[in-house]
């Protein structure tokens, strides 16, 4: 009989009813209902009470502790199987304990629930039914699960941040170095890591140091250290190394997937990426893709997985698209890079967890424009705001302040320094692709310097199409010319459509509609502009939304456009186009324009001769 019908068969005995009425209504014998008026509606193993007490109020005694405890001050004599049995199980609900709690909470009943929750314990998983139960019908257990759900799912401000703090260390001055002590030590390592409060994390871990160490409990011992590694990483990578090491060697204490998500980041922090994939704490590995810079494996699993769904909380959501603006840009996709910053930007609230890491996406983007005072300007407010070493080191050009231990801060100590090959040698055998690449994007290395590694290739083509360009084009001479920097790149017949396409960009005020482009005679525009960039050697048109765009940050000058504005008679006769406005409508209507304003100034001049005769 489970413990719901039992419930009910002791409620009808309560008001008054019969024993046989009550045996006939639920069928069952008058025995069962009998037994259930002497010994109540709940199934208790006093042992296990006892045994799961003790262990609650000394965290450090081991089974054989409490066997001679159980002895001296109970006189129970039982072997330590029982004792391991109980202490593993005695207080754990069974499916039909978790039906009558949601069926009394429906009904109000919440004094019975408290009777029932001072014999088991809820657990992580029963968070929902937790949140359902007003605060004071909760046991001190159940409370602390409470406290540590709202902590780690929830984005807390100020004043919620004095009002968690203080509740913590009412409750630890409460429960001293008993079980429920050390689990609201987690929680607060945990939540001062979200507030970014490390000094009194170190004060508490070591004071109480060698107590956390004692403890039996090896998951909560776990826990409690990956926690504290996590507040310390920043700021004392050496001794969060030493106790990530410690952990690493008790991998049979992991049973918590939070736990083992926690760790993991914060191995990935320190940059020992193997290891911190070794642990499996993913059911899938496209989370290091990014990492590692396999790009196009991160965007081909993210598409495959399906990772927007519902079941996806918002943090979740964010930075899988954040990763995946990222692994666009270095795969060399800048444009969706570039639609991807839009939709964090309007899809999601605009508050401080988004619109920092967003900041970051704009400074990469600057870097890549080249637009160094506004890329560092927006880089400095994130890593101010999220307490960034490793980025107002490299702004600053400080690399004494960074750590060895974190081995993307060494890769940037090394290209601080000048040291281009060991910063690539400790990326490629920690496997920190894109942290390599993203500190070369920032440090503006010259393209000499990163001309010949195979991991910067997509700086270097991304820095040869952002490059300042200085274009200089003449038409209306004897020869057409035109120069790039400085270099003459072209001397030969005007008929190419190639640069047919760019002179219609440069007369249409840098932009060409689809429309316009075919109208013109450029159908295959799509290889015209491949060819214009190659011929240029700098990526100065693309195509956005299937309109045709020049950048317009590059520097022009094109005699056309000067003639124009005001016409020369020092500017050569020869008009410009004179074989390819033929085949395009736009170069003939300037072609025209050029010969009217010519032939207009030719005129003045004759008309200026003959009167001065």
């Amino acid at each position: 009989m489970n413990a719901l019908k039992k419930y009910l068969i002791y409620k009808k005995l309560e008001s008054g009813m019969s024993i046989r009425k009550v045996a006939k209504e639920f069928s069952c014998s008058t025995r069962t209902v009998l037994k259930i008026k002497k010994f109540g509606y709940l199934k208790v193993r006093k042992i296990a009470l006892i045994i799961n007490k003790i262990f609650e109020n000394y965290p450090h005694f081991t089974l054989e502790d409490i066997k001679n405890y159980l002895k001296n001050n109970y006189k129970i004599e039982i072997p330590i199987s029982t004792i391991y049995y109980n202490l593993k199980f005695g207080k754990v609900p069974k499916r039909d304990i978790i039906e009558l709690i949601e069926f009394l909470i429906s009904k109000g009943e919440f004094f019975e629930i408290k009777k029932i929750l001072n014999y088991y314990n809820l657990s992580k998983s029963h968070i929902e039914i937790i949140l359902k139960i007003p605060e004071n019908f909760l046991t001190l257990n159940e409370r602390i699960l409470k406290l540590e759900y709202i902590i780690m799912n929830s984005k807390i401000n100020e004043n919620q941040e004095k009002f968690y703090l203080n509740q913590i260390n009412k409750l630890m001055k409460e429960n001293e170095f008993n079980l429920y002590f050390f689990k609201l030590l987690k929680i607060k390592f945990f939540f001062l890591h979200q507030v970014l409060k490390f000094d009194e994390a170190i004060s508490d871990f070591q004071k109480y140091k060698e107590k956390i160490f004692s403890l039996k409990d090896e998951k909560l011992k776990t826990e409690i250290i990956t926690f504290y590694c996590g507040v310390i990483n920043d700021f004392l990578p050496k001794e969060s190394k030493k106790l990530i090491d410690f952990l690493l060697r008790k991998k049979k204490t992991y049973r918590n997937d939070e736990v083992l998500k926690f760790l993991s980041g914060v191995l990935t922090t320190l940059g020992y990426i193997e290891k911190s994939k070794n642990l499996k704490a993913f059911s899938v590995d496209y989370f290091y893709d990014m990492v590692m810079g396999n790009y196009k494996n991160y965007i081909k699993n993210v598409k495959l997985q399906h990772l927007l769904k519902d079941n996806k909380t918002l943090i979740q959501k964010f930075t899988i698209i954040y990763n995946l603006a990222i692994s666009y840009l270095f795969s060399g996709n800048f444009l969706k890079f570039l639609d991807i910053i839009k939709i964090l930007k309007n899809k999601f609230p605009q508050i401080d967890i988004y619109t920092q890491k967003i900041k970051y996406l704009y400074a990469l983007r600057d870097a890549l424009m080249l637009n160094k005072e506004i890329a560092y300007k927006n880089l400095m407010e994130f890593a101010i705001s999220q307490l960034k070493n490793s980025l107002i080191c490299l702004i600053n050009r400080d690399y004494i302040s960074l750590s060895k231990y974190k081995k993307g801060e060494l890769i940037l100590k090394y290209l601080l320094r000048g040291q281009l090959n060991n910063a690539i040698k400790i990326a490629k055998r920690y496997k920190l692709i894109y942290s390599l690449q993203s500190y070369v994007l920032f440090l503006f290395k010259s393209l000499k310097a990163i001309k010949k590694y195979k991991e910067l290739k997509v700086i270097y083509n991304f820095r040869r199409r952002y490059d300042k360009v200085k274009l200089r084009i003449y038409v209306l001479s004897r020869k057409e010319r035109i120069y790039v920097n400085g270099k003459l790149i072209r001397n030969s017949n005007r008929k190419s459509k190639i640069f047919g396409l760019l002179y219609c960009l440069l007369l249409n005020d840098f932009k060409l509609s689809k429309s316009e482009a075919i109208s013109n005679g450029f159908k295959n525009y799509g290889n015209l502009i491949h060819l214009l960039n190659y011929r240029v050697g700098y990526q100065i048109a693309y195509l956005y939304q299937g309109d045709i765009y020049l950048r317009r940050d590059i520097e022009v000058y094109f005699d056309l456009l000067e003639f124009f504005k005001k016409p020369n008679k020092r500017i050569y006769k020869y008009m410009p186009f004179d074989k390819l406005s033929y085949e395009v409508p736009l170069l003939e209507e300037y072609r025209m324009k050029a010969v009217f304003l010519y032939e207009k100034l030719l005129n003045s001049i004759n008309s200026s001769l003959i009167n001065n005769l």
